[in-house]
């Protein structure tokens, strides 16, 4: 599977996907940070992937949470394995 940018496609409305978060809207400045400083270092170092669903009013996490991050990418959740 491919991760595929919020760009240039979105997935089904009320499909569970994992997401991936480039950017924060949390921004918390550092000593000795100057904003400039610290929306680069955000923008550099906040990375994560969740998992949420796509509905018509935002992004949500599985809880029912809005999420207030973005996701940049997300790609369908692979299937489960199967015991063997």
């Amino acid at each position: 599977m491919e991760w595929i940018s919020v760009k240039d496609r979105l997935p089904e409305k009320g499909e569970t996907v994992l997401l991936t978060v480039i950017e924060n809207d949390f921004i918390k400045l550092r000593q000795g940070e100057s904003l400039l400083m610290t929306l680069e270092r955000v923008n550099r170092e906040v990375r994560y992937t969740t998992v949420g669903i796509l509905e018509e009013d935002g992004w949500y996490l599985l809880g029912g949470f809005p999420m207030v991050d973005h996701p940049a990418y997300w790609m369908p959740l692979p299937e489960p394995a199967e015991e063997t």
